[in-house]
C-alpha cells in the first residue's frame, strides 16, 4: 500500500515541477526576469527528477546526477536572490558568499571526487544560507504597509522556497546523519514537501499580472 502511494506521489511531484515554467510561458511572465529565473529553477528540478526516476538508471549514475544537481542548485538560487534582492546589504553579502561557496565546492569535488561525502557539509551550510537570505527578504517585504501585485506574487514565491528549503533540512539529516531503514519514508517527505512548495509557488505565479493586464 505504501509503495503504491509512493509511486503516485512521485509521479504527481515530478509532473508538478513542470507547472511553474508552464505558467510562466502561458502567462508570458518571462518578461520579468525574477519569474523567468524561478520558472527555470523548478524546470531544472523537473528534469533531474524525471531522469533519476528512470528504473534502469545505475546507482553510480544516480549519485553523480544528484551530486552535480545539488552543487548547482544552491548557488543558482542564491544568485537569483542576489539578482532580485531588495536589500543592497544582502546583495553584497550574497555576492561574496556565492563566490566562496562555488570555490569551496570545486575544491571539495577535486579532492574527494563527485560523491555524496564531498558535498556533505557544504550542502548543509548552503541550505542555512538560503534560509537566512529568504527570511531576510520576507521580513523586508512584510515591513512594508502596502504591496503591489508583483510584490505579493514574490512573497508567495519566497514562502514556497522557504518551505522547500526548510523541508530539505529534514531530508539532509536523513541523507547524511540518520539513515532510515526504509528509504521510501525519506523520499515521501521529499516529494510531499515538493508538492506543497510548488502549489504555493504556482499560486504566486498565477497571482502575477503582466504589464498589459495592469492597464485594465
Amino acid at each position: 500500500m505504501k509503495d503504491q502511494f509512493y509511486r503516485i506521489v512521485t509521479l504527481l511531484a515530478t509532473i508538478a515541477y513542470f507547472v511553474p515554467i508552464l505558467i510562466v510561458v502561458f502567462k508570458k511572465l518571462w518578461k520579468d526576469n525574477y519569474f523567468l529565473l524561478l520558472g527555470i529553477y523548478w524546470l531544472a528540478g523537473a528534469l533531474v527528477n524525471s531522469i533519476t526516476n528512470i528504473p534502469s538508471i545505475s546507482t553510480s549514475s544516480l549519485e553523480i546526477i544528484t551530486v552535480v544537481y545539488n552543487m548547482i542548485d544552491i548557488p543558482f538560487i542564491l544568485w537569483i536572490l542576489w539578482y532580485t534582492s531588495s536589500s543592497s546589504l544582502l546583495a553584497k553579502i550574497l555576492r561574496v558568499v556565492i563566490v566562496v561557496y562555488i570555490i569551496t565546492e570545486l575544491i571539495l569535488v577535486f579532492n574527494l571526487g563527485i560523491n555524496y561525502d564531498a558535498i556533505k557539509y557544504i550542502i548543509g551550510a548552503g541550505v542555512l544560507v538560503v534560509l537566512i537570505a529568504l527570511t531576510w527578504e520576507i521580513t523586508l517585504y512584510l515591513q512594508r504597509m502596502e504591496h503591489n501585485n508583483r510584490e505579493k506574487s514574490m512573497l508567495f514565491l519566497y514562502a514556497a522556497l522557504l518551505f522547500e528549503y526548510g523541508s530539505s533540512i529534514i531530508i539532509y539529516i536523513f541523507d547524511y546523519y540518520i539513515i532510515p531503514d526504509d528509504q521510501v519514508d525519506k523520499l515521501l517527505i521529499y516529494y510531499i514537501s515538493s508538492l506543497i512548495a510548488i502549489m504555493i509557488a504556482s499560486f504566486g505565479f498565477l497571482l502575477k499580472k503582466n504589464k498589459k493586464s495592469l492597464l485594465f
